[in-house]
């Protein structure tokens, strides 16, 4: 925008072109319906002390920023925002679009008007009217960059009592960091790093919402709905490759057999790859060739068959470019990792030696998918595709959480009341149904509370209780739900009590859905049955 003139692009609200100006002489003007709030916002950044938590929570509270216009509005100007739209107008969705507001000094009334020979950008002050004050914009743009516009450094320092270190050594060796998935949401990674805490990466699932992506419920803010220890469930997963290939001394050789046989394909599908590329690339330069330097001048409309015609090609090559670095990562295990199928077939020894990174490889050559779903407080199932020639079907395994009581979920008035009703002479498990969310932990505790004592007569040796102290009614509803019959859901609900018994505060312990003789191949070529004849 030299000397002030609109060059195109993008411009932060509460900028807006208008239409009516010749398209040599428009400038950037300000919409007056949403200056107020771009100050607003300056000014809240800088009562709260730079707090980007505190910004990002004020946003989040308000319905929109910025309103959308009026239909007579939007004929007389041009709107340029970029900004995420909700149903009554235009917001942040992102902490980086917030922090690329707050440091603009296009707000200020600069204007972009080149580079110097380091390529820093040349900025022309007073290139029209400015919408943000200095006196607001510089102590902001100082405290997201570090130092003011003059190159000043900025001094101000935030109280914060928490710092976070980052190391990649932790990253790396949860092997699944990456790769793991959920239906639940988003699977992040991370690291608790607290001094008085042992370190202990997890793997996290958050909520998503459409305004703010996949992980996050606000600019910055998060939800979480589980996570689990990374060593815990590398070893689980760690552990059912090891049965497997015990149970399978062929494992390692049938899948050299079959990489063997796809490499033919392999290379039939590189060489098609490399032919539609080159086609794709020379129709392109055809194409281009003909709208920059054409025989004769062109008429709006053959120009526009062209511009579309390249738009198409552009985007089919995309495509390609897409399908071929898919197809790249197809690669022999043996030429990701050295001695693959000897590692293999001696994985219960011999896979501890590999350093993090390979590690990881060498789940990602294995499994073609991994997902791990929450289906009550303390229960998840996990399903793992593995590639071919490693096991029969996809595995399912029943996993329990071993986690203290939820503390935090308060009793209700009413909940009280019911529960000095039934404690004396109720059963364990109709205890649980009439209070599903809390565990028998949960609920003895509370009626401890109340002085209220059992009058249950005792049966012999025979158990009163029958479920363990961290098992809900929600687990036990869950956990039948995935099977149908009666005597099949007694069954699961037995071994989610096992579990449970089994599984002590922060460690996690696995059922598979099947043995893992009957999923390897061992089993399918033993079995007469697969056989012909």
């Amino acid at each position: 925008m030299q000397r002030g003139l609109y060059g195109g692009g993008h411009l932060p609200a509460p900028y807006v072109i208008d239409r009516t100006a010749c398209k040599g002489e428009q400038r950037p003007i300000i919409y007056r319906s949403w200056l107020d709030m771009s100050l607003e916002l300056f000014k809240q950044f800088i009562t709260s002390d730079f707090s980007l938590a505190y910004l990002a929570h004020f946003i989040e509270t308000l319905p929109h920023l910025f309103p959308y216009p009026s239909a007579e509005d939007l004929q007389r100007y041009n709107f340029l925002t970029v900004m995420s739209k909700t149903q009554t107008g235009y917001t942040f969705s992102s902490l980086d679009s917030v922090k690329h507001y707050m440091s603009n000094l296009t707000l200020g009334g600069y204007a972009k008007i080149g580079k110097d020979e380091l390529g820093n950008e040349i900025l022309l002050a007073g290139a029209f009217e400015a919408a943000v004050p200095m006196d607001l914009l510089t102590p902001c743009y100082a405290a997201i960059t570090g130092h003011y516009p003059d190159g000043t450094p900025f001094g101000f320092r935030k109280n914060s009592r928490r710092a976070r270190n980052h190391t990649k050594k932790w990253e790396s060796e949860a092997i699944l960091h990456g790769f793991l998935k959920s239906d639940n949401g988003a699977v992040s990674f991370s690291i608790d790093n607290q001094e008085n805490k042992n370190i202990k990466s997890r793997y996290a699932c958050d909520q998503g919402a459409e305004l703010y992506g996949s992980n996050r419920v606000g600019i910055i803010k998060t939800k979480s709905i589980w996570a689990v220890s990374c060593a815990e469930l590398d070893d689980i997963v760690l552990n059912r490759l090891c049965d497997l290939v015990r149970c399978d001394s062929e494992m390692s050789e049938r899948i050299r057999v079959l990489w063997e046989n796809q490499k033919t394909d392999l290379v039939d599908e590189v060489r098609l790859f490399n032919e539609q590329i080159g086609r794709a690339e020379a129709h392109i330069e055809h194409l281009d060739n003909l709208l920059t330097n054409p025989a004769r001048p062109l008429s709006k409309q053959t120009e526009a068959r062209y511009i579309d015609q390249l738009v198409g090609a552009e985007i089919a090559l995309k495509n390609i470019l897409k399908k071929q670095k898919a197809q790249n990562e197809k690669e022999d295990p043996e030429t990701v990792i050295p001695n693959f199928y000897y590692i293999l077939s001696h994985l219960p020894t011999d896979y501890r030696k590999l350093d993090s990174e390979y590690q990881k490889k060498m789940i990602r050559k294995v499994i073609k998918e991994i997902k791990l779903n929450i289906i009550s407080p303390h229960l998840f199932l996990l399903n793992i595709i593995w590639e071919n020639g490693i096991a029969t079907s996809p595995d399912v395994a029943l996993i329990w959480r071993g986690a203290m009581p939820n503390t935090n979920d308060a009793w209700t008035p009413e909940e009280d009341n019911l529960l000095r009703s039934l404690y004396p002479t109720a059963s364990q498990i109709e205890l649980m149904k009439a209070f599903p969310r809390f565990s028998w932990y949960r609920i003895y505790d509370r009626a401890k509370l109340y002085s209220t004592r059992r009058a249950l007569p005792r049966q012999g040796r025979a158990l009163v209780n029958i479920y363990h102290r961290t098992v809900t009614y929600e687990d036990l509803e869950s956990v039948a739900d995935l099977v149908s019959t009666p005597q099949e859901k007694e069954q699961v609900q037995e071994i989610t009590n096992t579990l449970a018994k089994s599984t002590l505060r922060g460690e996690l312990t696995a059922y598979w859905w099947l043995a893992s003789d009957k999923i390897s191949y061992s089993d399918f070529l033993n079995d007469g049955s697969n056989l012909d004849g």
